[in-house]
């Protein structure tokens, strides 16, 4: 498939490209059945957050099954390639059966549930943090209950009991108060402190967890550093 050009980004939907220009991206089916776009290799110039956010969009709304973008971008014939070469469902729960006991995490990731998480205690800004857990396996991490909330803030707790101004996946870059999950996750669980999200004095797209007294949820500038949390599916 040709390469698609968008907003002055190339993507290429091929696996491998040595397309210089290109961020390369390829499909893949795993066995839960979701639908993800994988980045397999990095530039060393710092992607803007308005194009990092071009990336997460194409990431979500393939994930989510959106349609339109799928044939606007003529992925359909490759779908239709990928979904063709999935095994049966049988098949695939055999090997999850199978493959249960041997399910881990890497070092320094850390399990819950079908995850791993990975704290990176050098703050960042919210997308080079972002960035980072691409380059690692996964995304910053999203937040489905409040028990698998407080099993993040303990990874993040450090020796003295502090817990630090960490990312996570939250943005609403694209629209004011549409939040989304950088990891193509839906935004059905939330944890705001009181008054959040507010978006003060504007440009506050980025979710901020351990934050105030309280330790919730803040939503505030993107180009803020603080430490970050990344998670990955087993």
């Amino acid at each position: 498939m040709d390469p698609v050009q968008i907003n002055n980004f190339t993507f290429c939907f091929t696996q491998p490209s040595h397309n210089p220009d290109c961020k390369v991206f390829y499909w893949y089916l795993p066995l839960d059945g979701s639908k993800h776009l994988l980045l397999l290799d990095f530039t060393t110039e710092k992607i803007a957050m308005e194009k990092l956010v071009v990336l997460l969009l194409l990431s979500a709304a393939i994930a989510l099954g959106d349609a339109n973008l799928t044939q606007l971008l003529g992925l359909e014939p490759l779908l239709k390639t990928e979904v063709e070469q999935t095994p049966p469902v049988g098949a695939q729960v055999a090997a999850v059966q199978q493959g249960t006991k041997e399910m881990s995490c890497p070092s320094d990731w850390h399990p819950y549930g079908s995850r791993c998480f990975r704290f990176v205690s050098i703050p960042q800004s919210w997308s080079d943090s972002e960035q980072n857990c691409l380059a690692l396996g996964g995304n910053l991490a999203s937040v489905n209950n409040l028990l698998e909330y407080q099993f993040m803030q303990a990874l993040t707790k450090n020796t003295n009991g502090h817990l630090p101004d960490t990312w996570i996946g939250g943005f609403d870059a694209v629209k004011e108060g549409l939040w989304m999950w950088s990891d193509g996750s839906r935004f059905d669980y939330t944890n705001w402190n009181i008054g959040e999200p507010n978006n003060a004095g504007e440009g506050e797209d980025c979710l901020q967890m351990n934050a105030a007294s309280e330790k919730l949820w803040f939503d505030v500038p993107c180009e803020w550093k603080f430490t970050s949390l990344c998670s990955r599916r087993m």
